[in-house]
């Protein structure tokens, strides 16, 4: 359908221009979860991206001369669900949907315990993000 499309490009180009795709961690060991946000001075833009992809919208804290602001955020899975919507038409964020497409969801650790591959490879997903975004960020336990 062209106009599911287009708002999936819409969106893309928001993530592209206002957006942030990271991996957050907890704080227990070799546990992240992706988190995309948006942020922008126009509510009107933050209601229409809840109402289209679900997530949450919060107040940013303002400063000085600043205009007041806004944050949409989406966590975990449903992030990855709207990155697997927006990939096709990232241009400048890709890279990072890609990392968080790689992110493996399906293991859970026992007792706060993983396989040792599985904990690897998110400590690398981690680090990679943070590179891309800027932020180079050595993943200390």
């Amino acid at each position: 359908n062209m106009y599911v499309s287009a708002i999936h490009a819409y969106l893309a180009g928001i993530i592209d221009g206002e957006g942030n795709i990271t991996l957050a961690r907890q704080p227990y060991p070799a546990i992240c979860y992706p988190h995309v946000q948006i942020v922008n001075t126009e509510y009107t833009l933050m209601e229409w991206l809840k109402g289209n992809f679900g997530g949450g919208i919060s107040a940013r804290p303002y400063f000085g001369s600043y205009k007041p602001s806004w944050v949409w955020r989406v966590l975990g899975p449903k992030a990855r669900d709207l990155l697997l919507l927006a990939r096709p038409y990232l241009v400048l964020k890709g890279q990072q949907a890609d990392i968080i497409l790689a992110y493996p969801f399906n293991v859970r650790p026992r007792r706060y315990r993983m396989n040792p591959d599985d904990t690897a490879l998110r400590i690398e997903l981690y680090e990679r993000i943070h590179d891309l975004n800027g932020h180079p960020r050595p993943y200390r336990r």
